[in-house]
């Protein structure tokens, strides 16, 4: 790709609305913490669950599985505090289970269509 067709992407990124957004939405601070103005008014509860959720997502491969590096701070958001961090831990856990018994369906049918 030549330097012309490039196109450089202006603003910064808000973690908490996973957004690029105008310079003039951050604050002063708000740059350096990587939070826009309208994520910044969010209540520490909020932005606390929000980053929960992105760290929880992060434990997930692209597949839906849990790999097994990861498990052990996946377990962490089973036991967490908040009752809706650990709903969501508790159905991305049953997801994970079921792409895992899907997965080993069709491990043991294609073992056996080599047999």
């Amino acid at each position: 790709m030549s330097r012309k067709n490039r196109r450089k992407l202006t603003g910064h990124y808000c973690w908490a609305c996973d957004r690029r957004r105008a310079n003039e939405k951050f604050s002063g601070a708000g740059h350096a913490r990587h939070l826009c103005r309208d994520c910044a008014k969010l209540g520490s509860e909020e932005l606390t669950y929000r980053q929960a959720c992105r760290n929880l997502e992060r434990c997930v491969t692209l597949e839906g599985i849990i790999p097994r590096k990861r498990r052990r701070s996946f377990e962490q958001f089973l036991h967490h505090d908040d009752p809706r961090i650990r709903a969501l831990a508790e159905q991305v856990h049953a997801e994970d289970q079921a792409m895992r018994a899907a997965f080993l369906e069709e491990f043991e049918i294609d073992e056996t269509a080599l047999h």
